[in-house]
């Protein structure tokens, strides 16, 4: 992990490179600290080609002040909520724990019923139920997910897809290891179908592009011709996606692949 130090409108920055096992680079300003990932499986020469390109890039945002980009939210789920994701209905309900030491979570009937131990502050119950809530949902409806991924890879990249992760994300919409894991964050059950499937096509061809060279968008393309619509999407609307939101403590800037 290489580290440096830099100015930017007066304003003092870390600015972090490291490598990650994913076939995708980002890079994500959070406070002060600017963290750009590079994929291991890039030559040297490559990677550092990636890393002056996500930086010029990052950096010219962060110039524009901070109009130029939107908070990433976390995702807050509120008892008595009547939720849709993914087409599914859900119904939630927080539950006074009798006794038990550990909050827990199950769903029956489209009911999600949380409960919550009563030794937790009422900061950590409402973060404790929000996390519980999307676990739920995550779990019952990964079949599902995993199946459309599954689909996607079969009729246009046929990688070799390992295991499927949805996860609560703030500063990616997917990811894809050199193992063949993909990532998706839990955000995007939340966004039209197509936008979901362009985020999945994209993952995939990164398990036969590792970068993204002119020939990587090609293949996107080639799959998806109005991907740029998605993307464009994304960009504009996919720091609001969920039921309800709140901003989070930092400032976190996502290059969008």
């Amino acid at each position: 992990m290489d580290q440096k130090n830099m100015t930017i409108n007066g304003q003092d920055f870390i600015v972090i490179r490291e490598p990650t096992s994913d076939k995708s680079a980002s890079a994500t300003v959070d406070g002060c600290v600017i963290r750009i990932k590079v994929p291991v499986s890039v030559s040297r020469e490559e990677g550092f080609r990636i890393f002056l390109e996500l930086r010029r890039r990052i950096i010219a945002r962060i110039q524009k002040g901070p109009r130029s980009y939107k908070r990433s939210r976390k995702l807050v789920f509120r008892d008595g909520q009547q939720i849709t994701v993914f087409g599914k209905h859900f119904v939630l309900k927080k539950e006074q724990a009798n006794g038990e030491v550990v909050s827990s979570a199950h769903l029956c009937n489209g009911c999600v019923r949380v409960k919550i131990c009563k030794s937790l502050t009422q900061e950590n119950e409402e973060e404790t139920f929000s996390n519980l809530v999307r676990r739920v949902i995550a779990r019952d409806l990964k079949p599902q997910i995993e199946k459309k991924v599954r689909q996607l890879n079969e009729l246009h990249v046929r990688g070799r897809v390992s295991r499927v992760f949805i996860r609560d994300n703030l500063t990616n919409w997917g990811s894809c290891s050199s193992r063949g894991n993909i990532g998706l964050s839990f955000r995007l059950l939340f966004a039209p179908v197509e936008v979901m499937d362009y985020v999945i096509i994209h993952e995939l061809t990164h398990m036969i592009e590792s970068n993204h060279s002119s020939e990587f968008w090609d293949l996107v393309k080639k799959t998806i011709p109005d991907y740029q619509k998605h993307r464009e999407w994304l960009k504009i609307n996919g720091h609001a996606l969920g039921p309800t939101t709140e901003s989070t403590e930092a400032e976190i800037l996502e290059v969008v692949k």
